[in-house]
């Protein structure tokens, strides 16, 4: 696997090179880092001690519009063709592999193509967590703060 280096001061323009796609990051709200789409990269909160709620909404939203019924018309499914690619920055590797888990529920033996076209137009990029938390459980699911499973790229924080 191949490593590289990127000086903390360039995150932003990494991030705002991603602009075709929606960019779901960790942001400051209540005093709590919550998981939203932004459109501004320099509000990055990556507090991966406080995330009460999961990037997992990006993918598996809590509620969705499947389909709308007209008398007229009738029937009129959600278009898929509308979920857009996106970019998750910021998932933990515990939380990463949670994909890796829930990917098959909605695979077999009714595929869902809402979840499946959302999971494979997302990027997922994580942060390894470098000193494990008081409430860590990721060694308990068989992981591990430096996991690469369910990621696409994982980010080491280091010194510079």
């Amino acid at each position: 696997m191949a490593s590289y280096l990127l000086p903390r001061e360039k995150l932003n323009l990494f991030l705002a090179a991603l602009e075709r796609c929606q960019l779901w990051v960790p942001l400051r709200r209540e005093g709590r880092c919550i998981f939203e789409p932004t459109a501004d990269p320099g509000s990055i909160f990556p507090d991966l001690q406080q995330q009460p709620v999961t990037a997992k909404r990006a993918v598996f939203p809590q509620t969705e519009l499947l389909f709308t019924f007209d008398k007229k018309s009738g029937v009129k499914g959600d278009d898929l063709e509308s979920i857009p690619q996106t970019v998750v920055f910021g998932i933990r590797p515990c939380d990463a592999r949670s994909f890796t888990l829930l990917d098959p529920v909605f695979e077999s033996p009714i595929p869902d193509p809402y979840y499946l076209t959302r999971r494979n137009r997302t990027i997922l990029i994580g942060i390894a967590c470098a000193k494990p938390f008081l409430n860590c459980f990721c060694t308990s699911i068989g992981g591990d703060p430096f996991a690469r499973e369910g990621l696409d790229l994982l980010f080491t924080e280091g010194d510079d």
